[in-house]
């Protein structure tokens, strides 16, 4: 439920980014992301994705990804995330934090050992580097912890409207 609420709530936020009384503009940003995730001892998934985001030295966001280990998992995860950004150098730049919740929705074989039979609530905390390339692209190397996946190594590049 908290997914589908803030499905709603960010497009209100993006409405708001740039109106007459605030004319700064508030950072939109749309990017797809790789991972490879260990949700097993046995194989590391591969995943794929996209996020989408708002905010400036704060921001709010939401994410798609889907993940498969080649022979037994497929996992499909919805998650809202809050990003704090630490020593930019410039608004929305350098190591970011971010803390991330929602849901995990699994399909496996009987070889492989996961928490639960179908699905899980997903939590876990992120760190990475926003690298900026001509004023509105951005590529972005970060690494999660969590629950139900252990850790993940990952990278996203896209666009800042």
């Amino acid at each position: 439920m908290p997914v589908l609420a803030a499905l709603f709530v960010f497009p209100v936020i993006c409405a708001f980014a740039q109106t007459e009384d605030n004319p700064q503009r508030l950072e939109i940003y749309v990017s797809p992301v790789i991972e490879v995730l260990s949700y097993s001892m046995n194989t590391p998934a591969l995943g794929a994705g996209l996020t989408f985001g708002a905010g400036d030295e704060v921001s709010i966001g939401a994410r798609f990804l889907y993940a498969f280990d080649g022979q037994d998992l497929q996992t499909m995860e919805l998650s809202l995330f809050m990003r704090f950004y630490i020593f930019g150098f410039a608004p929305n730049t350098g190591l970011f934090v971010q803390v991330m919740g929602g849901a995990s929705l699994f399909e496996y074989k009987n070889t492989v050992s996961i928490p639960t039979q179908v699905g899980s609530l997903s939590f876990g905390l992120s760190a990475g580097w926003r690298f900026i390339f001509f004023d509105s692209w951005f590529a972005e190397p970060q690494v999660r912890l969590g629950y139900p996946y252990r850790f993940s190594l990952g990278a996203s590049a896209g666009y800042r409207f």
